[in-house]
């Protein structure tokens, strides 16, 4: 039984969109400071909480001095050329594989029943400061097959340690 709850705060799902994009800390925080910059920079809005008994006990003051619980936001994104993106992010992941797994699953189950065109994953990598490399990956051969018809490269030796926590499992375990 997956213990994760959605608490949609606007409406009672995802509006139509043209990419999903997660991110939470794990490695590093690459990913979340570009969602959070998107966030931050373009029109936007909390449209729903991603709630999990795993996520560290911590609450916090919101934007209104009101507390909230630990959880990863759901956004609404409205870019400069009038599409929407949907982003999924946060300070934090569950402490556990068990709570990693289930946020996965819920978060792939809201990509398919939403009609997500693309989910976007955006990880760290451990590596160099130095190394500022950009690696595609997914999960998929037909995938693959499809990004590089579109010269987009993929890469095949990175990440050569794998990836641990949300970031993993969403790309492992999607199409």
């Amino acid at each position: 039984m997956n213990r994760t709850r959605i608490h949609w705060l606007v409406g009672e799902g995802i509006p139509e969109h043209a990419a999903m994009l997660e991110a939470v800390p794990g490695v590093g925080n690459v990913g979340k400071i570009v969602v959070d910059s998107l966030v931050d920079k373009h029109p936007s809005r909390t449209i729903g909480w991603i709630l999990h008994p795993d996520f560290p006990p911590h609450s916090t003051l919101d934007g209104n001095g009101l507390v909230s619980p630990p959880r990863i936001n759901i956004n609404s994104v409205l870019l400069p050329d009038g599409r929407t993106v949907i982003t999924v992010g946060g300070p934090l992941q569950p402490m556990t594989a068990a709570g990693q797994h289930e946020v996965s699953e819920a978060i792939l189950e809201l990509a398919s029943e939403s009609d997500t065109p693309q989910l976007l994953v955006l990880a760290g990598l451990a590596a160099g400061t130095d190394n500022r490399e950009i690696h595609v990956i997914c999960a998929d051969a037909e995938v693959r097959k499809n990004l590089e018809a579109n010269d987009i490269p993929v890469s095949r030796e990175h990440p050569e340690a794998g990836m641990i926590g949300i970031a993993g499992l969403l790309i492992s375990l999607s199409p």
